[in-house]
């Protein structure tokens, strides 16, 4: 019986591939557990801040992809120009460019964002 397990670990996804104990005498082999590296792609996307949640770290953006909702985790940079801001100085109509990663459909994580020097 073969089996596939995802592990998810800081942007890097670990594949672990390996089969159920067989019925041989040598089976030691066979229970080894190849480790294959998938690096995930980080795409980009600029628009305009439709709303920004505080409470959930989330900002929506609308842009060429229609309202997207990015999950905003506390620990990656958010820039305006060359200073670092946090979510809360963020407003919407904003113009941003996020960086994220889109493990699963649906479901999009902000790597970094960049907010325009327009507003502050």
């Amino acid at each position: 019986m073969k089996w596939l397990t995802i592990v998810p670990c800081a942007g890097i996804i670990v594949l672990l591939c390996g089969s159920a104990p067989c019925h041989s005498q040598d089976n030691a082999t066979e229970n080894q557990l190849p480790a294959i590296l998938v690096e995930q792609e980080i795409k980009r996307m600029t628009g305009t801040v439709a709303k920004v949640s505080f409470v959930n770290s989330e900002i929506m953006i609308t842009g060429e992809l229609g309202y997207i909702t990015f999950r905003v985790p506390d620990n990656i940079s958010i820039m305006r120009g060359s200073k670092e801001i946090d979510l809360e100085d963020i407003e919407p109509g904003e113009t941003v460019m996020v960086q994220y990663e889109n493990p699963e459909p649906g479901k999009y994580i902000a790597v970094f964002l960049r907010a325009s020097t327009g507003s502050s």
